[in-house]
């Protein structure tokens, strides 16, 4: 099942291994699925993975600001960019299991603001 209706949006500041593991991991699962990677300030070489990946994948669109963006600015701006009716914050430190956007999509009603938990 393709799920193209929820927008993954993940905004970073630095840790690029953490980005590419998490990236890679969201691909595996969800091809095609709308993904926004928001970078408020990273210098470790995030923004020229940003622009070389967004090259190759039309369902990426990346934000980049060289200067350092508060957490909540990092996301708002990759929230301004959603243009699906639903959206998912996640974080480049988890790993997405098999079946989360189907989880989402189901239990998620017009007007509703869904919450889950990370196992740490």
């Amino acid at each position: 099942m393709s799920i193209t209706n929820i927008t993954f949006v993940l905004a970073v500041y630095n840790k690029l291994d953490l980005t590419k593991n998490c990236y890679k991991r969201i691909r595996d699962i969800y091809p095609d699925a709308p993904l926004i990677i928001s970078s408020g300030g990273s210098s470790d070489g995030t923004k020229e993975w940003l622009k070389e990946i967004s090259e190759i994948d039309d369902d990426l669109t990346i934000f980049h600001d060289d200067d350092r963006l508060t957490f909540s600015d990092t996301y708002n701006v990759g929230i301004k960019l959603v243009d699906t009716e639903k959206l998912v914050l996640i974080h480049n430190d988890m790993i997405i299991g098999e079946g989360f956007l189907e989880s989402i999509d189901r239990l998620l009603k017009p007007d509703m603001l869904l919450s889950y938990t990370t196992i740490e």
